[in-house]
């Protein structure tokens, strides 16, 4: 599971709402959850700073190379 999924059942905050606070649609968000996109160096500092250190730059590119390896 994402981490970010994860954080956002934990802290019971709706998707929607979440991509507003990072300024994305909820669509691109829902790729970023799904591993249909990567995200961004900028984005991810957004994830970090809106999850209060929560969810970390490395963890969110930790899981993007996992997946790209299982993948390949």
């Amino acid at each position: 599971m994402h981490k970010l999924v994860k954080y956002l059942e934990d802290e019971n905050i709706k998707h929607a709402d979440f991509a507003l606070k990072l300024g994305i649609s909820k669509k691109h968000l829902s790729q970023i959850l799904n591993y249909k996109t990567g995200v961004s160096l900028p984005l991810a500092g957004k994830i970090k700073d809106a999850t209060k250190g929560k969810v970390t730059t490395d963890m969110i590119f930790d899981e993007c190379l996992k997946v790209n390896k299982e993948s390949a």
